[in-house]
Parts: C-alpha cells; sequence; structure tokens
C-alpha cells in the first residue's frame, strides 16, 4: 500500500516517507520566516511612506504653500 501525497504516490518506505515529511516541515518553517519578513519590511516601510513628518521636513515650502491655499478657500467660503 503506497501514501497518496496529492501529487504524487510515495512507496510505503517509513524512512521516505519521514524524509518527505521532514523536507516539507522545513519548507514550511522557511516560508514562514520569509513572509514574516516581509510583513516587517513592508510594515516599516509603509510608515516611512505614510508619516507626514519626514514629508514635511523634504518639502516645507510645499506644505507651507498648501497652508495658504487652503486657508485662503476656506475664508472666501465664508
Amino acid at each position: 500500500m503506497s501514501v497518496e501525497t496529492g501529487l504524487m504516490r510515495v512507496p510505503p518506505e517509513d524512512s521516505r516517507v519521514e524524509e518527505l515529511r521532514a523536507r516539507l516541515t522545513l519548507a514550511r518553517q522557511r516560508t514562514r520566516g520569509a513572509l514574516q519578513a516581509l510583513r516587517t519590511e513592508v510594515r516599516t516601510e509603509l510608515a516611512v511612506q505614510t508619516d507626514w513628518h519626514t514629508w514635511y521636513r523634504a518639502r516645507p515650502g510645499l506644505f507651507l504653500a498648501a497652508a495658504f491655499v487652503t486657508g485662503f478657500l476656506l475664508a472666501r467660503r465664508r
């Protein structure tokens, strides 16, 4: 009797099955580690990209102009 894995049939040799299980477990651990690293990297990059302080320090004139225009438009409405 052979073990059905979905993709292939594995011979009933216990050592072969155990080796495949160990390789699968290792691959899962590596994938989890890579996904966790990716999540951390994306979270850090997103925090930098959406931090308005960083944008302000890089472009203070643009923020000043935007504040002036916004104030002007709000004052005209009243």
